[in-house]
């Protein structure tokens, strides 16, 4: 918890009775909300790299972290974790809007909220979820069946049934268990991620011989199973791709068309299976329906320079057969490829074969000539993925490293990426001339961690092309992950050039351009240290609309450019719009609250807060338990609209209140102020109104008490700055029974640490510095308060069990000072151990405890000063 979100005003005083009162509070309020630990050991290691991150151990978290990135790639806040990490150990984090951001957990997730005691139901999902970890699956099906019959209403106990009876392969039963909890607990997200795997798993074998029947050439067999598979997972574009190719193989030209059609409806933005419509096109006499289709699968902006490569060769193969050689060479003329062109096999032959058509003066004819269909590539059919088109002749007359890269592309779709990049590499041993081979060896590096190679292999990337932009980006990257700022700033400045180049050119984007997408040159700017420039590009982008640079880029991608440039209306605008057509990630929720706070929306950043709350419990949502107290504190503070602070002090003065009547000898004194925030919360920038009374109930010394000592006050103090606690208050003091009226200025700083419940470790450090300085106007009196208390705090009880670890004991060491202008030894300095006592209550589901209970003593020797630096100190505050 950091000091932005901390209440920094001291505490004014209140009357005994309020104060002894409230000591007899029982700890019913205290509530348990850990969570048990996640499964398998890609979450293992994300757990670890999160609490590192949380303890401030930076470097430990983006090891851990960029390790269960490794394992699982598809995870892009992993990738997220290692980058906010790196920064984290070049410049830390100041504010909770820095947290790494949350994780989203698969179906397999096991993770469960645990209950206030341990029910029988409860102990038998416990057990299940441990079985489970452990990868005894049938145990785990009979412990969660035991919850399930127990309390059949707990969506959590079923969910653990179905990941169970998953992982013991018994499919059907887990398709039937599904459909029962939709049935007691009705239709939910969760369930509906379980039947995409269930039916993703049983599709698995019918996919699979399916391709094996592809390999073989059995047409007959490929389309049956691939129709099999279809019907269990209609959503698995990999298994509509096969059946187009079956069909195709069949010479069922009309059904393959249609097949390829259905493909592409899943994903528009996948060239391949248009690749295939358009070769079935072209083998039913459509030519021109055939060439639109290769052309548009060219054209699509996330294909990749191989992938690219691919789909022209076999263009060029389709206008060959079309008696079309100009058009072949046109295709092979532009294609990407390394250094020596004719050194590449496969376009040496097709350009021999053009230019002799060219020779003989060929006809366009409108009945083509029969060629073999592309080959279809999917690496594997374990799941949801993406199958490649290759030529027809990638298998026979395959250049030099062509197995090589094969391997790499299938190791990097499996996520072995350290197995990607050797294979990437003796490819490009093979074939050094192969720019391509050069990219994929690029990106495994990367996404292996290698950065030191990857540097390398960029480096001479940039040595044929010193002018690319994207590698320039790529390069970059590298080198601001290995924390050399300079040399990644260079990279970033030369690539903005090398692409405000490309675009006064007029280079089209479509016809491998050098220019940079406009949001990604703006996030360079920022990376670059030419923040108000991005900013006023991306305010000009935003007021075009439609029209803008920003025209046609996601409205998440617009929100999370808009937070790196300091624009936090438009970023949560666009979150907004994101949210409102459903395409907003949970992962997405606290970025959008963050956003919302600092454009002073605090309605909408508590609403965004809660659903990733309600995510996190309903298991759609990873989040680590220290993430999760900390969004529930920034409910509590952000939605905070006042409160009442009371306290009862034995002895010295009360920061906050002033120089008050009795200080200076052995006094009791008791008081409550109320305060209110007009306005919300602010960003942290709030004031606030408050009123305060406060009396001396005993003096030793025989110093005034009673009903005479009774001091009020009102005023006003604001809070400037968002990320400090410096805090300026202006007030009227005015006393009934004829004591001080005056003015007081006041100015109040504060820097702490630890201060805040944790739920995620027994004990931590904690320090507390605070200095105070005032000025009664009137009066012409001045004083001055400074304390700094430094030790270790404890939570008291488990909360993980029985909902108690509310109370926090705090040990520590006490330096204290106090100036007052009038006094006759006018400063006063002492040190000396303490204890405190602090109670936390009032938290529900979205909040963390609004208020706490502190009891504190502490003893002080003189070291300096006047005499009233020694002794007892005992103070009771309460803030409500």
């Amino acid at each position: 918890m950091t000091h932005t979100f901390k209440n920094p005003h001291p505490v004014a005083l209140t009357v005994v009775c309020v104060v002894m009162g409230l000591l007899s509070i029982p700890a019913v309020f205290a509530q348990g909300t850990n969570d048990l630990p996640l499964s398998g050991p890609a979450f293992v290691l994300a757990d670890e790299a999160y609490k590192a991150y949380a303890e401030g151990n930076y470097q430990a978290a983006a090891d851990k972290a960029r390790e269960a990135s490794r394992l699982r790639p598809d995870v892009s806040s992993l990738t997220e974790l290692v980058r906010r990490a790196e920064s984290a150990q070049r410049s830390p984090p100041r504010s909770l809007s820095e947290s790494p951001r949350s994780i989203v957990v698969p179906a397999q997730i096991t993770n469960i909220r645990r209950a206030p005691t341990e029910s029988p139901a409860f102990s038998a999902a416990k057990s299940g979820y441990e079985a489970y970890e452990k990868g005894r699956f049938d145990d785990a099906v009979a412990h969660a069946t035991t919850a399930v019959r127990l309390v059949p209403g707990n969506a959590r106990y079923r969910l653990l049934l179905i990941n169970a009876l998953v992982g013991s392969n018994r499919l059907a039963e887990a398709d039937q268990a599904v459909t029962t909890a939709a049935a007691v607990s009705g239709e939910s997200r969760a369930l509906a991620e379980q039947r995409e795997v269930i039916a993703q798993r049983r599709a698995q074998a019918p996919g699979a011989a399916a391709f094996a029947a592809l390999e073989r050439k059995d047409a007959t067999s490929a389309v049956a199973n691939a129709r099999s598979a279809i019907r269990l997972a209609p959503n698995d574009i990999a298994y509509r791709q096969v059946l187009a190719e079956a069909l195709l193989l069949s010479g069922q030209y009309q059904e393959a068309e249609t097949a390829a059609t259905d493909a592409m409806a899943l994903d528009a933005k996948d060239a391949s299976p248009q690749v295939l419509r358009g070769y079935a096109r072209q083998r039913l006499g459509r030519r021109d329906d055939a060439v639109s289709d290769f052309n548009q699968a060219l054209s699509q902006p996330t294909l990749g320079a191989s992938g690219r490569r691919q789909i022209r060769l076999i263009a060029a193969d389709a206008a060959l057969a079309a008696q079309d050689p100009a058009a072949a060479l046109v295709l092979l003329k532009e294609m990407p490829l390394g250094a020596d062109e004719l050194a590449d096999a496969q376009v040496a032959q097709r350009r021999r074969a053009a230019t002799a058509a060219m020779a003989s003066r060929p006809v366009n004819a409108a009945v083509v000539a029969d060629f073999a269909p592309p080959v279809l590539d999917c690496g594997r059919l374990g799941g949801p993925q993406r199958c490649l088109v290759l030529p027809s002749s990638a298998g026979e007359q395959a250049p030099a490293g062509f197995a090589m890269a094969s391997a790499a592309y299938k190791a990097f779709d499996d996520g072995r990426f350290p197995d990607a990049a050797v294979s990437a590499g003796k490819a490009v041993e093979l074939a050094p001339g192969n720019r391509d081979y050069k990219l994929l060896q690029l990106s495994a590096l990367m996404r292996a961690g290698d950065l030191t190679a990857a540097d390398a292999v960029a480096t001479s990337l940039l040595a044929e092309a010193p002018k690319n932009a994207r590698l320039l980006v790529q390069r970059g990257q590298i080198r601001q992950q290995l924390d050399q700022v300079e040399r990644a700033q260079a990279d970033f400045s030369a690539a903005l050039d090398a692409s405000a180049e490309a675009k006064a050119a007029g280079a089209s984007p479509l016809v491998a351009s050098n220019s940079l997408p406009a949001a990604v040159e703006m996030g360079l700017l920022v990376d670059v240290g030419r923040r108000p420039e991005a900013k006023q590009r991306f305010d000009q982008a935003v007021a075009a609309g439609g029209a803008g640079e920003l025209a046609g880029v996601p409205d998440t991608e617009q929100a999370y450019l808009g937070v790196r440039v300091g624009n936090d209306t438009a970023a949560l605008a666009a979150f907004d719009r994101a949210d409102a057509t459903g395409k907003l990630a949970n992962t997405s929720y606290q970025d959008a609250a963050f956003s919302a706070i600092r454009a002073r929306q605090d309605d909408q950043a508590v609403g965004y807060f809660k659903r990733a709350i309600d995510d996190a419990g309903a298991l759609r949502l990873r989040m680590e338990p220290r993430l999760l107290f900390d969004t529930r504190r920034a409910v509590a503070e952000v939605s905070r609209e006042g409160g009442v602070i009371a306290s009862l002090t034995y002895r010295g003065a009360v920061s906050g209140l002033g120089v008050t009547p009795g200080v200076g000898t052995d006094s009791l004194q008791a008081g409550v102020e109320g305060y209110w925030r007009p306005w919300g919360y602010q960003n942290g920038e709030y004031v606030e109104l408050f009123a305060r009374a406060f009396q001396t109930l005993y003096s030793k010394g025989g110093g005034a008490k009673g009903p005479g000592t009774l001091q009020a006050a009102v005023g006003i103090r604001y809070k400037p700055f968002t990320s400090q606690n410096l805090v300026a208050s202006f007030s009227r003091a005015f006393a009934p029974s004829g004591g001080r009226n005056d003015w007081l200025a006041q100015l109040g700083y504060s820097a702490d640490s630890g201060t805040d419940l944790r739920i995620d470790v027994p004990s931590w450090w904690t320090t507390k510095t605070s200095a105070e300085i005032g000025r009664y106007l009137s009066e012409g009196q001045s004083y001055a308060l400074a304390q700094f208390q430094a030790g270790r705090s404890y939570r008291l009880g488990d909360g993980d069990t029985d909902g108690s670890g509310r109370w926090v004991l705090y040990p520590h060491l006490s330096l204290a000072a106090d100036y007052d202008s009038t006094a006759v030894d006018k400063t006063s300095v002492g040190f000396g151990p303490g204890l405190t006592g602090r109670y936390w209550f009032r938290e529900d589901t979205y909040a963390a405890p609004r208020s706490y209970l502190d009891l504190s003593l502490q003893y002080r020797a003189r070291i300096g000063g006047a005499e009233r630096a020694k002794g007892l100190f005992v103070n009771t505050t309460l803030s409500y």
